[in-house]
């Protein structure tokens, strides 16, 4: 909540100053469409996937410019650089944040901090632990997972280098660069993976 987000920025502040760093790392999904999605967990998949970050940097925010130096790190995700379904809030969150990121980061340069965005594909943590995760049916794409000391290592780099953006694994970059760069010839096939997915979690749901 907004209120408890202001009382601890203001005692971090008092205890340790603006962060020279600032990871925006909070983030949850769910497994369902939209038409399946409950109004309250709508708010709260917004809530803790964009706003939350919005809230946090605005309250660390003047410290780090008057300081004049600073890093924030967004963790974004694929899901932020291309559709991915189910889940549509959750991507819409993410697009948000890759949006608003790119924003800012031109507009606090004069100011000496940097705004960095760390896009991971599925990492290995309990963010699959949603009941609407452990229940679907099974997809060869699932499988492919990354460490969370990858995402971890890529975040330093990004920090060290200066990057706008860093895709986890690097290779989601250039798939993400290739549905925009060419158009039909690859949204075509994508699209017919997403709609795949979704016709597995309807029969899924038809058989339960």
């Amino acid at each position: 909540m907004p209120a408890d987000v202001a009382a601890a920025s203001r005692q971090v502040i008092a205890d340790y100053g603006p962060p020279d760093i600032l990871v925006n790392n909070a983030g949850f999904a769910t497994y369902r469409t939209f038409e399946q999605e409950f109004p309250d967990e709508m708010e709260r998949l917004y809530n803790v996937n964009f706003g939350g970050a919005l809230r946090v940097t605005k309250a660390f925010l003047q410290g780090m410019i008057k300081r004049s130096s600073g890093h924030i790190v967004n963790i974004a995700s694929i899901a932020g650089a291309m559709t991915i379904t189910p889940n549509a809030v959750y991507g819409g969150a993410k697009h948000g944040m890759m949006a608003w990121s790119k924003c800012i980061a031109i507009e606090l340069a004069r100011f000496g901090v940097n705004v960095h965005v760390i896009c991971p594909g599925r990492v290995e943590t309990s963010f699959f632990d949603h009941e609407t995760f452990r229940m679907r049916a099974h997809r060869k794409e699932t499988e492919l997972t990354i460490p969370i000391e990858e995402v971890v290592q890529a975040i330093i780099d990004t920090i060290l280098h200066n990057k706008a953006v860093r895709f986890v694994p690097r290779y989601y970059g250039l798939l993400a660069w290739a549905l925009h760069a060419f158009g039909p010839l690859v949204q075509g096939p994508m699209d017919r993976l997403l709609r795949a997915r979704i016709e597995d979690l309807y029969r899924n749901r038809d058989k339960q």
